[in-house]
């Protein structure tokens, strides 16, 4: 797991042994490894890993991560808003009768869309960035679609029918034009 430390005291056991109070994101540890006392400080970053003991949680290992270590990685806020978007997103088209490559692609766009607009980023250059790293795979598969469709002896449908074959078709083109792969 990975916290920012927010508060240390040194405290000691009814038999004497020194030991460590942290608070961690909220939530309380102790840390009894002597050895481990001198890397950390207050409002640091830090990954650890810990186990139950008793009613307390004794944190075994602990380690100070420098600040370009946790940099691109999300804080616990935006990982909640980010999750709330994918799963809105994906309720969104969850129904849809659209192939999947299409749908993935469509519940990745508006999620990114949700996440922008709950975090308050106004900024259309990271979301254009985003959607481009984010749909890569998604392009490839949409090409592969698009040549799959484009060939003449592709049977059409009988579950759907012709109609949906060609709103397919064309939902299809037009998206692909959109991200700039077909002319």
């Amino acid at each position: 797991m990975r916290g920012k430390v927010e508060k240390i005291k040194r405290r000691e056991a009814k038999d004497g042994s020194p030991y460590l109070s942290l608070r961690i994101n909220g939530e309380s540890f102790t840390l009894w490894d002597e050895k481990l006392f001198d890397q950390i400080e207050e409002n640091s970053l830090v990954e650890y890993r810990w186990k139950p003991s008793g009613k307390y949680k004794r944190i075994v290992e602990i380690r100070k991560i420098e600040t370009t270590e946790h940099q691109d990685e999300p804080n616990e806020e935006i990982q909640m808003i980010r999750m709330s978007a994918l799963r809105s997103a994906c309720m969104l088209y969850a129904h849809d009768d659209l192939p999947p490559a299409i749908k993935r692609t469509n519940a990745l766009l508006t999620a990114i869309t949700f996440e922008l607009y709950l975090s308050g980023d106004k900024s259309l250059d990271s979301y254009r960035a985003f959607v481009q790293d984010a749909v890569e795979e998604d392009i490839e598969a949409l090409k592969k679609l698009h040549r799959s469709i484009s060939a003449p002896s592709v049977p059409k449908s009988k579950e759907n029918g012709p109609e949906r074959d060609t709103k397919d078709m064309e939902l299809l083109r037009a998206l692909l034009k959109e991200m700039g792969l077909l002319e």
